[in-house]
């Protein structure tokens, strides 16, 4: 195979691992390669040719509806219909709580994560957010978000996590380049789990451009996801302030500017933390609590999906 077969296989075999077949577009978008000194330089068209021409591909991939598969998977044409249409309900649910988080003060960008992302979500699944706070602001952001999924009785539970909304990623407008959270390199694969986590994210509601600064400074993913377009909503998934609800936003954000406020939500806040989440703060990159970043993954299976791709990859080959 040459190198632009290999990487549309690889492609197409990561995206397995979640039971995802891809349009030829998404093919192109997410297309994974290799930093190499000299990237092979690759059109649509390219791949649409590579992908009707080449033996090696026809072997191993299958092509169904729109949607290539590895070949073995012709289920998944249908398991992909069904998990959009589960994701079209998970979002009307969800958007009830979405509205009322936008009003936190100093949230700047509230982002979907993982499953829901791409439309992709099982009905077991939870809500994963992601969430921009402003400038010191990361600690009073959690706490009235945790508050506000609380009240709705919205926060999952070992036993129940359906619909549940996860906060359990935060970062600060000044803190964007997410590049320190990977993982590094191992049998020479990069954090992918990671990489493909960011390119999926799903931006339902921003404020004062800082979605675009996030994209910005994070165009190291590029280097694995050259021609990878982010997301950006339709109005049907994005969450508009109207005057009442931005004067209520700004009110709350006047009222809790001083940096008091700061110091007691950080101080209440790693308080109750749990004793399992204390005991590995800061000493991975699971779970991290500082003033500009709040990521807690106790059980953090990047490197099980590494070896998974690593694993699909032999396999296919």
């Amino acid at each position: 195979m040459n190198e632009l077969e290999k990487n549309t296989l690889s492609t197409i075999a990561w995206f397995d691992i979640f039971d995802y077949p891809l349009t030829i577009w998404e093919l192109y978008k997410y297309n994974f390669q290799q930093p190499i000194p000299q990237k092979q330089f690759l059109t649509f068209q390219k791949i649409q040719e590579r992908l009707g021409k080449s033996e090696e591909l026809r072997k191993i991939i299958s092509y169904k509806d729109g949607f290539y598969f590895l070949r073995w998977r012709d289920d998944l044409v249908k398991i992909r219909k069904e998990r959009y249409l589960i994701t079209e309900q998970k979002y009307k649910k969800f958007f009830k709580i979405a509205k009322i988080l936008a009003i936190v003060p100093f949230v700047r960008v509230i982002a979907v994560a993982t499953g829901l992302s791409y439309a992709n979500s099982k009905k077991e699944d939870d809500v994963d957010l992601f969430i921009i706070a402003a400038k010191n602001r990361i600690w009073s952001v959690r706490f009235f978000s945790i508050l506000i999924i609380k009240i709705f009785k919205a926060r999952p539970t070992l036993l129940n996590k359906k619909d549940k909304v996860c906060l359990n990623f935060f970062i600060t407008e000044e803190n964007l380049d997410l590049k320190k959270v990977c993982l590094l390199e191992k049998d020479n694969l990069p954090d992918i789990y990671f990489i493909y986590w960011m390119a999926w994210l799903y931006p339902i509601y921003q404020q004062k451009g800082i979605w675009q600064k996030f994209i910005q400074a994070n165009l190291w993913l590029k280097t694995y996801l050259p021609f990878c377009v982010h997301q950006q909503p339709n109005k049907n998934r994005q969450v508009f302030l109207n005057y009442l609800t931005r004067s209520l936003k700004l009110i709350l954000e006047i009222f809790f500017w001083s940096f008091f406020w700061h110091y007691v939500f950080s101080f209440l806040q790693r308080k109750i933390l749990p004793n399992n989440i204390k005991k590995i703060v800061n000493k991975g990159l699971g779970v991290i609590v500082n003033d500009s970043i709040l990521k807690f993954h106790d059980k953090d299976k990047r490197q099980e999906y590494r070896q998974k791709f690593y694993e699909k990859i032999k396999q296919v080959s």
